[in-house]
C-alpha cells in the first residue's frame, strides 16, 4: 500500500513538472511571437518615402523587398545584429536571377540566362510557382511540413551578390508550428500565392529592362 501511494505521488510530481514546463514553453512562445510581430510591423512601416508600388516584409522580421515600377528599381532592407536597418537599391538590370525555394529546394526561377532579339529567354522553370499551387490538391504527401519558403536574388554586384527574403515566419519552439507548416495548409497556400506574385514582378521587371534596351 505504501509503495502504491509513493508511486502515485511520484507520478503526480512528474505530471506537475511536465505542466510547469509546458506552461513555460507556451509563455516563451507567446513572448517570442509578440516580439516577432513588433519587429515585422516596424520593418513593414520602414522607409515609406521610397514609395514602393509593391513591397513584402520578410516574415522572419529581418528583411524586406520593395519595388518601384516607374523607375524599375528594387530596394532591399536587412536588419543587422545591432537592430539597425541597412538599405540597398538595385535596378532590374542588376538581377541575374530570382529563385523561389521550399525547404531549400528550388521550385522555380526567373533567369536572365540568355537574350535573343531583345526578348528574355529562360523565363520561369518547372512551370513556375503556380504549378506548385495547382499540384497541392493532388499531392499524396499531405503530411509534409514546410519550414522555409525563400526568395533568393542573385545580383551582378560583388558587394551584395545574394539576397534572401523569407516568406514564412521563423519557427518558434513550443508553438503549434514549431516543426513547420503543413504543405497543403492555408498558410503555405497563401505564401505560395505571394511567391507567385513576386515571380511575376521579377519576370516583368527583367523583361521591361531588356526590351527598353
Amino acid at each position: 500500500m505504501v509503495v502504491f501511494i509513493i508511486a502515485i505521488l511520484w507520478w503526480v510530481i512528474i505530471f506537475g513538472i511536465w505542466l510547469a514546463i509546458v506552461a513555460a514553453m507556451r509563455k516563451h512562445s507567446k513572448r517570442k511571437s509578440e516580439e516577432q510581430d513588433a519587429v515585422l510591423n516596424h520593418m513593414a512601416e520602414y522607409d515609406k518615402e521610397f514609395h514602393g508600388d509593391l513591397f513584402f516584409p520578410g516574415l522572419d522580421g529581418q528583411t524586406k523587398i520593395a519595388y518601384n515600377k516607374d523607375v524599375n528599381l528594387f530596394k532591399y532592407y536587412q536588419r543587422t545584429s545591432s537592430s539597425t536597418i541597412q538599405e540597398y537599391s538595385f535596378s532590374a538590370d542588376k538581377v541575374l536571377d530570382a529563385s523561389f525555394e521550399l525547404n531549400g529546394e528550388t521550385v522555380s526561377k526567373v533567369s536572365r540566362t540568355q537574350q535573343i532579339g531583345g526578348a528574355l529567354i529562360g523565363g520561369v522553370i518547372a512551370g513556375g510557382v503556380g504549378a506548385i499551387i495547382g499540384g497541392l490538391s493532388s499531392d499524396r504527401r499531405h503530411d509534409e511540413l514546410i519550414k522555409k519558403a525563400t526568395l533568393k536574388i542573385n545580383t551582378a554586384d560583388v558587394e551584395k551578390p545574394v539576397l534572401y527574403v523569407e516568406f514564412l515566419p521563423s519557427l518558434i519552439p513550443g508553438s503549434p508550428q514549431e516543426k513547420g507548416f503543413p504543405k497543403n495548409g492555408e498558410v503555405v497556400q497563401a505564401v505560395l500565392k505571394k511567391l507567385e506574385q513576386w515571380e511575376g514582378i521579377f519576370k516583368i521587371a527583367m523583361n521591361k529592362n531588356t526590351t527598353a534596351s
